[in-house]
């Protein structure tokens, strides 16, 4: 796993802090889009995606316009499904299989994010 997850995720897994652990792994992978374009200092979240991968974004310009879109569509998918909820109300996991899976999830987007 990636570095961060490990320092900062898995000891909030260990501890049973699950909803913590999903949204700390997806603050991740959202700091390490914001910090591939100065333009995108100030967006977060499924906003961010929409502006970083948008037909007019700053990331992958020189990618395929499907690749791009398809990027922005797994990104903003994933952060209203696992992200948003954990930000905006409490979120009760009670399979930590489901969790883990949420954590690699969230790492595989990093990897993807790493090669931007």
């Amino acid at each position: 796993l990636d570095p961060i997850i490990m320092s900062k995720v898995k000891p909030a897994f260990l501890r049973g802090e699950y909803e913590m652990a999903v949204f700390r792994c997806f603050k991740e992978v959202e700091m390490r889009v914001r910090d591939k374009d100065p333009s995108l200092a100030g967006e977060s979240g499924v906003d961010l995606m929409n502006k970083g991968f948008g037909p007019n974004g700053p990331l992958m310009k020189g990618a395929d316009k499907k690749e791009r879109g398809a990027m922005r569509e797994l990104l903003t998918g994933a952060f209203a499904m696992f992200r948003n909820p954990s930000a905006h109300q409490e979120v009760q996991f009670d399979e930590p299989i489901e969790v883990v899976d949420m954590i690699c999830f969230a790492n595989q987007l990093l990897r993807m994010i790493g090669r931007i």
